[in-house]
């Protein structure tokens, strides 16, 4: 960009010997417009960044932030270097800069107000803290080193075997204690500690397994947002061209895409749920009385020949997770145990409350206390010992040319997103149980907002998928919204600064290149208070948006969707702002 050099006299107090001292300065020195444009670098800038200065004069300073820390700048702009009027520079905060060749260094970054001929400037001073942070990570380095030492000061002299006043065999170490003096000496061993070590290689196959089902859910849930963007494209134009007139012949076929992608939608949406990625409706529920009401429709899910039990505690408390996920739960795992007695049996659903021990606390990481245990047996065929830690994979299946192998990882990951956990018993030829663990749950109150008529609101869209972009923009407007259209976070705040009337609502995809769309939000709320937004993501979960937005309330459309879908969150979102 070329450079943009103030009006005639604004620069007259920089000449000649105050301009080559900013240039003799150990620190960065940037003079930038109210508006963020560099309007002067000195050499230390240009060394920095690695920008020729000219280069510079003209370019934003959010251009020298990295993207993740631009939102957070731009507040602290506007906080100390809004104001016109003269004071010290603030205490400063720590950043992440991008240097021209898109390398990023920490820095210190301090702004104050300065008035320079009769025009506002802001004065910025950078200071490289890539030293400050190497020995600060050393003295947190030496810190770990000590707390190690003094964890391997006590150490095992034997490794044997207990047995109890009841006859149980233990195996336990001795664990020497050790203590320092204060000039670093050691105290002989103040006493012997006896650690029952009998769980530890099952509490580390736990381990082994949750960090391979955390790994398994990021790439599942990679895989369905980005299939999410097609599928919305894909759908969406299928369900426009179905309506039109002139293509009645096709609609067969367009019928035949319109389900595949409604099917393939599904698909992806369990993948969601086993991520944790799943977004539902919490309520509170009876589970008791929940499973008592599915009776009669899971008796129709069962062959004649398999006898069905129910055990159901009438007092067991209420738990908060979404009544449909409740019901999926159930319903996976009861066909799961029906189709694993081809020949007949028994299947069990039983519902009571479950005191969690000391060592199911520590081995699932959950607090101690009263859980709601779901089980589900049958005494079918078993699951053979190869397959046992796989059967919560998504697409994992030992059913040959039947199911999709998803019907257990949904289950895994919708009890894993409410906070409980599954214990699995099983032996070929014996049969199998399933226990779900669900923590029990305090009252909590909801509220549901009312959709009203709209008028012709403005809409500022932000979608990086150009196609989906375009998508969306054809359905808002045939919808007689205006539609204010970007496609990234920095052209949405630029086209916001421009446009001179009021933005209703901000629509924006939640990943995007340069500004992501919570940051986006709190750049734009900084400018309009109060503005309401609508999230887009192939992840359905508000809570990767709302970690990203303080104190806001996080409304989220999952993709893919319909354009009813769309227009009626828009709808209801545009006529609470305008009440």
């Amino acid at each position: 960009m070329a450079a943009q050099p103030l009006e005639e006299g604004t620069l007259v107090e920089l000449e000649g010997s105050l301009v080559e001292l900013l240039d003799a300065a150990a620190d960065g020195v940037l003079l930038a417009t109210a508006d963020g444009r560099i309007a002067f670098a000195n050499e230390m800038a240009e060394g920095l960044f690695g920008y020729a200065r000219e280069a510079l004069v003209g370019e934003s300073v959010d251009t020298l932030v990295a993207t993740r820390d631009r939102a957070r700048y731009l507040s602290y702009r506007e906080t100390h270097g809004g104001h016109p009027r003269r004071r010290p520079t603030s205490p400063g905060i720590e950043l992440d800069g991008l240097r021209n060749d898109g390398s990023e260094f920490p820095l210190q970054l301090s702004v104050a107000p300065l008035i320079c001929g009769g025009t506002t400037l802001n004065l910025s001073i950078v200071r490289d803290a890539t030293e400050r942070r190497a020995i600060e990570e050393q003295r947190l380095c030496r810190a770990r080193s000590r707390a190690v030492e003094e964890v391997l000061s006590g150490l095992e002299a034997i490794e044997y075997r207990l047995i109890d006043a009841n006859g149980a065999i233990h195996q336990v170490r001795d664990v020497v204690a050790v203590k320092r003096d204060g000039a670093g000496g050691s105290e002989p061993p103040s006493g012997v500690v006896v650690v029952d070590v009998g769980e530890r290689p099952e509490l580390e196959a736990k381990l082994s397994h949750a960090q391979k089902m955390e790994a398994v859910g990021q790439l599942a849930g990679g895989i369905a947002h980005d299939f999410n963007n097609l599928l919305t494209i894909v759908s969406g134009y299928a369900r426009r061209l179905r309506n039109r007139d002139d293509l009645t012949a096709a609609h067969h076929d367009l019928d035949q895409i319109v389900t595949a992608t409604d099917r393939a939608a599904e698909l992806t949406r369990q993948l969601l749920v086993f991520a944790r990625r799943g977004q539902g409706k919490p309520e509170m529920l009876d589970p008791s009385e929940t499973v008592r009401a599915l009776e009669p429709m899971l008796r129709r899910l069962i062959d004649a020949d398999i006898v069905f039990d129910f055990d159901l505690d009438r007092r067991v408390p209420r738990v908060l997770m979404d009544r449909t996920e409740f019901e999926q739960i159930l319903m996976n795992l009861i066909i799961n145990a029906r189709d694993a007695m081809p020949d007949g049996g028994t299947l069990t659903v039983t519902c009571r409350t479950h005191g969690v021990s000391d060592s199911e606390a520590i081995r699932h990481g959950v607090r101690r206390g009263n859980d709601v245990e779901l089980s589900i047996s049958d005494t079918g065929v078993g699951i053979p010992p190869d397959a046992r830690d796989r059967v919560f994979e998504p697409f994992f299946t030992t059913k040959a040319d039947k199911g999709t192998g998803m019907g257990l990882a949904t289950v895994y990951g919708i009890v894993d997103q409410a906070g409980g956990w599954i214990d699995l018993e099983t032996a070929v030829g014996e049969g199998t149980t399933f226990r779900v663990m669900l923590p029990v749950a305090s009252p909590v109150e909801s509220e549901e907002d009312e959709q009203g008529d709209a008028g012709r609101p403005t809409l500022l869209l932000v979608e990086d998928e150009p196609t989906l972009r375009q998508l969306v923009v054809t359905m808002l407007e045939e919808a007689r919204y205006t539609v204010l259209q970007a496609g990234n976070g920095l052209d949405a705040i630029a086209l916001a600064e421009r446009h001179r009337g009021r933005i209703d609502l901000l629509i924006t995809d939640v990943v995007m290149p340069r500004l992501s769309g919570p940051e986006l939000a709190e750049a734009l709320r900084g400018r309009q208070p109060g503005l309401d937004v609508l999230f887009m993501s192939g992840y359905n979960d508000s809570r990767l948006v709302s970690r990203g937005v303080e104190e806001a309330h996080v409304e989220l459309l999952a993709k893919p969707f319909r354009a009813d879908e769309l227009l009626a969150r828009v709808r209801a979102l545009t006529t609470a702002s305008r009440q």
